[in-house]
């Protein structure tokens, strides 16, 4: 487990971010990266607000995908294009598809169980980094031997899921920005905010350390940190885990060392992102061991809301080559709401007609060819 670390509130124009923004705003070669785009972009429109900032150029606040494209840009594949979170996500949902079809992954997710499509965003941002959990889990296993043999499991499914991901690339004509081999120029000057935040960056970390103009920034360690920090007050405390078992065990741990002190246990809330039957199991049989009641409570899933048909929707269509079973529950009635329902109905009646499906070898659909009808006879047709 890494070191807590302290995350202040309050104005994000008063936080170490901001001031290390203020302070570079005027050099106008300097970028600034954050771990995604929609965080850059807040902060970009947060740093109109500083004193004497009338106008900027946005395209100075990267993700870190936007920063990796412009640093591969000229060992970008010829005739593909770079992977965005939506083709990510298309991935990780017709993996998940597949998975409920015919389960191949052991225990990054439970074979009996039906995963569920809350994973996919999880899946989706783990994708760039893949290849290389794959190489490096691999590559501990060898080391380890047969002391790690109850690891080899784990290890295969990131495998699969990485040569998986892989050949998605491939068939979409697609490159992930991370596999490339990044070019830093010495006149280009970045900030790069929480850096260990970033994926796959440990492959980078030797060469971004060492580039001339990349600054490394951890905007909580240190003394403005603990200046901003003490400024805000109390705060919420940020922890990261390099298992899910370690961070379960540490937040059952302190939950014990809570009701030690006196604290009720219905005065605690632990927070999951699903509750699958299998993981309602594990927690309960660790929280067992620490003497800890446990109530679970659900809201609906995510599959039951608007959106998560639609996501659910879309994944069948994919699985299936957009079969006329499946463009009938993403257009049809009741599926979603349509401004135009003539509209979607003049889809399926085409798709009908025309009997459109995507097959499997990655071939365009041909039109099928249409009988000719004989002429008709008037009673001075020729024969």
């Amino acid at each position: 487990m890494t070191e807590p670390r302290s995350i202040p509130r309050g104005d994000p124009l008063g936080s170490a971010i901001a001031a290390t923004i203020a302070q570079r705003l005027g050099d106008r070669s300097c970028a600034f990266v954050f771990p995604s785009q929609v965080a850059a972009d807040s902060w970009a429109e947060a740093a109109l607000g500083l004193p004497g900032v009338v106008a900027l150029e946005k395209d100075r606040f990267l993700g870190w995908d936007r920063f990796l494209e412009r640093a591969t840009r000229n060992s970008a594949p010829a005739g593909k294009k770079a992977a965005e979170p939506a083709d990510r996500l298309i991935w990780a949902l017709a993996t998940l598809a597949q998975q409920s079809r015919r389960p191949f992954l052991r225990i990054l997710a439970k074979p009996e169980l039906e995963p569920p499509l809350s994973l996919a965003p999880s899946l989706a941002r783990l994708a760039p980094a893949l290849r290389g959990i794959a190489r490096d889990l691999a590559l501990a296993l060898a080391v380890a031997g047969s002391a790690a043999n109850g690891q080899s499991a784990e290890v295969a499914d990131y495998l699969t899921l990485s040569a998986g991901y892989d050949r998605f690339l491939e068939a979409q004509g697609l490159y992930e920005v991370s596999h490339l081999e990044p070019a830093f120029r010495e006149p280009e000057r970045c900030v790069i905010f929480e850096p260990a935040l970033m994926p796959d960056y440990a492959r980078f970390e030797a060469r971004l350390s060492a580039a001339p103009g990349i600054e490394l920034v951890s905007p909580f360690d240190g003394a403005a940190g603990a200046r901003a920090a003490d400024d805000a007050g109390p705060a919420p405390t940020l922890r990261k885990y390099a298992t899910f078992r370690e961070e379960i065990q540490d937040v059952l741990a302190q939950c014990a060392a809570l009701v030690d002190d006196g604290l009720e246990p219905s005065a605690i809330a632990i927070s999951a992102p699903s509750l699958t039957p299998d993981i309602r199991a594990h927690l309960g049989a660790m929280a067992r061991k620490f003497g800890l009641p446990l109530a679970f409570h659900a809201g609906e899933p995510l599959s039951a809301s608007p959106f998560g048909r639609l996501l659910r929707a879309l994944a069948g269509a994919q699985a299936e080559g957009f079969s006329l079973r499946t463009l009938r529950a993403l257009f049809g009635k009741g599926a979603l709401g349509w401004k135009s329902p003539a509209a979607a109905a003049a889809l399926l009646r085409y798709a009908s007609r025309y009997c459109l499906r995507w097959p499997r070898s990655g071939k365009k659909p041909s039109r099928p060819a249409r009988r000719r009808s004989a002429p008709k006879r008037g009673p001075f047709t020729m024969p």
